[in-house]
């Protein structure tokens, strides 16, 4: 007897906007922020120093319209990770006030021009 998969619901809003920054350009900016390399978003290391920026990344993507499997498939993870990696780091944000903190910095830098720029040069 088999089971088949259920489908990830996430419950987090879905959020119809074209998205303004490309997976790549995010994945960047966050491991710039955090002073880590992209490797360390990418790999499969569950050090809370990589786990936090990773989850943070994702729930960026996530708000601005990026569809999990796309977000997933960069990150080499499953689309169901990304999932519960979007609501978890969102519930850590509201109760913990140094990830608060961290949420609003990437944001900030997130919301910048030059950092794409600087990038590209």
């Amino acid at each position: 007897m088999s089971t088949l998969c259920q489908p990830c619901i996430c419950t987090l809003p879905i959020i119809t906007s074209i998205p303004n920054h490309s997976i790549r350009d995010v994945i960047f900016i966050t491991a710039e922020t955090f002073n880590i390399s992209i490797a360390d978003i990418k790999s499969e290391s569950r050090k809370r120093i990589f786990v936090e920026p990773r989850m943070m990344a994702m729930l960026w993507l996530r708000d601005q319209g990026h569809k999990v499997v796309s977000i997933g498939a960069f990150m080499r993870r499953d689309h169901s990770t990304v999932c519960v990696s979007t609501r978890t780091i969102a519930n850590y944000i509201q109760t913990d006030s140094i990830l608060k903190v961290q949420w609003d910095l990437l944001k900030s830098n997130l919301s910048r021009t030059d950092f794409i720029i600087e990038k590209a040069v």
